[in-house]
């Protein structure tokens, strides 16, 4: 009786311990794909889990901490003028630290994309690189008091 109840108990820690290495084994590491993500336009759209759009160059996209260069993102902004709301691109380089590249989280990408070259973003992108249009720095929020 007492030898049933052993093996019993250690069947079912057995049982737990074989259900445990299951789980695990399903769980990813962080950004652990061990794909070679690789793409065929010149620039990638990555939506972070937070909203947030970046457009750029994305190295390293399998990896925990993909790297994004030459980052662009877009802003809403009003017209003085027309107070119309308009889409502005603006380069990541210009902010007041001057950052070359992102190194981002791969938990914080909800999706990755292919910009095509004929795409709005393209063109906004190319516009701002032969006129220098990101030159400038993006405008501050609006200032609290």
């Amino acid at each position: 009786m007492v030898n049933k109840k052993k093996i019993l108990a250690l069947c079912l820690v057995a049982f737990m311990f074989l259900g445990a290495m299951m789980l695990l084994q399903g769980c990813d590491k962080q950004g652990g794909t061990k794909e070679n993500l690789t793409f065929t336009t010149e620039y990638q759209a990555v939506l972070m889990t937070n909203g947030q759009y970046f457009f750029g160059k994305m190295e390293k996209a399998g990896s925990a901490y993909p790297v994004l260069r030459n980052v662009y993102y877009v802003r809403q902004q009003m017209d003085p003028v027309t107070k119309e709301m308009k889409s502005t691109i603006f380069k990541r380089s210009m902010e007041p630290y001057s950052p070359s590249m992102m190194y981002i989280n791969a938990n914080s990408i909800a999706l990755i994309e292919p910009v095509s070259q004929d795409s709005k973003v393209a063109q906004l992108i190319k516009q701002a690189e032969t006129q220098n249009m990101g030159m400038l720095p993006p405008p501050s929020g609006p200032v609290k008091k």
